[in-house]
C-alpha cells in the first residue's frame, strides 16, 4: 500500500519533466532550422539560380578554385577556357559563383582580418 501511494504522487513530477524535455526538444530543432537549414536553403537556391543563368562569355569560379570564362554550356556540363587555348569540361553543379563576386567576398575578408 505504501508503494503504490509514493508512484502516484511520483507520477504527475514525471510528466512535468517529460513536457518540459519535448519543449526543449522543440526550441533546439527551430533554433537548428535558423542557423543551419534556412541560410544552406537559401544559398542553394542562389547558386541554382546562378547556375541556370549560366551563359558563355561568364567568367566563373569552379567548387575546386579554378577560375576560366565559359565557352559554352551542354546540359549538365560547362566548357571553361582555363587559358587561352585550353579548355575543360566540368559539371554545372561544380560551378560556385561568377569571378568577380567571389573575388570582391575574397577581397572583402582580407581586409577584415
Amino acid at each position: 500500500m505504501m508503494h503504490t501511494i509514493l508512484l502516484q504522487a511520483a507520477a504527475p513530477s514525471a510528466m512535468g519533466q517529460g513536457v518540459q524535455t519535448l519543449i526543449m526538444i522543440g526550441l533546439m530543432v527551430i533554433v537548428f532550422w535558423f542557423l543551419v537549414w534556412r541560410p544552406q536553403g537559401k544559398e542553394q537556391a542562389r547558386l541554382e539560380g546562378l547556375q541556370n543563368k549560366l551563359k558563355a562569355g561568364d567568367e566563373v569560379v569552379t567548387a575546386s578554385g579554378i577560375l576560366g570564362k565559359v565557352v559554352r554550356v551542354d546540359n549538365r556540363i560547362v566548357t571553361l577556357e582555363i587559358s587561352k587555348g585550353n579548355k575543360m569540361k566540368v559539371l554545372l553543379s561544380q560551378i560556385q559563383g561568377l569571378q568577380s563576386t567571389v573575388l570582391k567576398e575574397n577581397e572583402a575578408a582580407q581586409t577584415a582580418k
